[in-house]
């Protein structure tokens, strides 16, 4: 069991990637401008939400910007299009964090 997911997250993270495989296709619904609670307090973002799958996306701009170059640059076009979902790692203060990326 990946150990994230003794940390229950509202939005799709690393612990909803499927250990066997390593990927998460899904169809995008629809996105939203939302407030989100995170360490920093509450702020706007952009959550991403699936047709086949509960939880949304807090979409950051480096999946943006993949869903973008694979799919269309206007983000209504989004709807019905798949993304597929993997385990990366990135760099946050200083410190390496695993992410969900586009592949």
């Amino acid at each position: 069991m990946h150990y994230l997911k003794l940390y229950p997250s509202k939005y799709l993270s690393v612990a909803d990637i499927p250990e066997e495989g390593g990927e998460l296709t899904v169809t995008i619904d629809r996105y939203a401008r939302e407030k989100v609670v995170s360490d920093k307090g509450e702020e706007e973002k952009t959550l991403l939400y699936f047709s086949d799958f509960a939880k949304p996306l807090v979409l950051n701009k480096t999946n943006a910007n993949s869903i973008a170059l694979k799919h269309s640059p206007q983000v209504e076009d989004w709807k019905g299009k798949k993304v597929t979902f993997r385990e990366s790692v990135t760099s946050l203060n200083g410190q390496e964090r695993p992410c969900v990326r586009v592949k």
